[in-house]
């Protein structure tokens, strides 16, 4: 089983969405099932290549999301939900794509190949960088560039103050992980309280590096947990997560108001971190 939040987040989500329609089948019955009710709840095309008695072949094609982890956590909380078993999930990469094993019970080997048209630069508001991280002081300006990434096939991770229901609506931030800075407990939100910021966020966010490099992590929130801790604490740990990002090639959105902090704090700050510029064009 492949460990990671985007896998397990994909799995949720999936198992959710078969929850949500109420639909169940057996196995022998999915070579039927799967692709209709893929259409509805999908995030790409679905084509049947081989079926048997305990293997189905798939091919997922025209990715609206193109993290092959949560593609493939995905798919087996669908399929896990269709037939009420509980399938694990093994992400291995080949030469051209990659090819998602379910685990258990069924057999699914799920091959995602990219036949989407690459991304004009020219029409991208927001010139970001791989391995680079940026601060940003105009407010709603991180959730916009990071939501363009996410749209242009980025894998992505939000740790923010705000309420994840809200972003998800007002972004469409729909299938992404979401984490909510509070010191409340929920029973349907992932939830990381300061107090836990510098163990569980750290290793949350060190997975996600991990299996996604390349992607974006949009950090909202700052002068909540400055709040909460104390400056130099939280400029450590912001320094700590900056190279790790660099290491990995992951871009890093910090947004924090700058009125919100000391002239010296917002300067130290911003000393760390590259400026976000749009395009030219804009």
């Amino acid at each position: 089983m492949v460990e990671g939040i985007l896998t397990e987040y994909g799995f949720d989500c999936g198992r959710k969405a078969i929850e949500n329609i109420d639909i169940k089948c057996k196995k022998e019955e999915l070579e039927n099932t799967l692709p209709d009710v893929w259409i509805g709840i999908g995030l790409s095309k679905v084509e049947i290549l081989d079926v048997k008695a305990e293997t189905i072949d798939l091919l997922l094609y025209e990715l609206e999301i193109k993290e092959p982890c949560f593609l493939g956590g995905y798919m087996a909380g669908v399929v896990s939900g269709l037939i009420g078993e509980k399938l694990k999930v093994r992400v291995s990469e080949e030469e051209k794509g990659y090819e998602l094993t379910l685990e258990q019970g069924l057999d699914a080997r799920v091959k995602v190949e990219d036949r989407t048209m690459d991304i004009d630069p020219a029409k991208e508001k927001y010139l970001l960088e791989h391995g680079t991280s940026y601060i940003v002081s105009e407010k709603g300006v991180g959730f916009s560039a990071f939501r363009e990434k996410v749209e242009h096939g980025w894998a992505g991770l939000c740790i923010t103050r705000e309420y994840p229901p809200k972003l998800r609506e007002e972004y469409g931030l729909h299938n992404t992980p979401i984490f909510w800075l509070t010191d409340m407990e929920s029973e349907t939100e992932q939830v990381v309280m300061p107090s836990r910021l510098s163990f569980e966020m750290r290793r949350e966010m060190s997975d996600f590096m991990r299996e996604s490099p390349s992607g974006v992590i949009l950090i909202h929130g700052v002068e909540y947990l400055i709040s909460h801790l104390n400056f130099h604490e939280i400029l450590k740990w912001l320094q700590s997560i900056r190279d790790q990002a660099a290491i990995t090639g992951t871009t890093l959105l910090v947004a924090v108001d700058p009125n919100s902090l000391d002239e010296k704090d917002y300067q130290n700050i911003s000393m760390e971190f590259t400026s976000l510029k749009q395009s030219p064009d804009e």
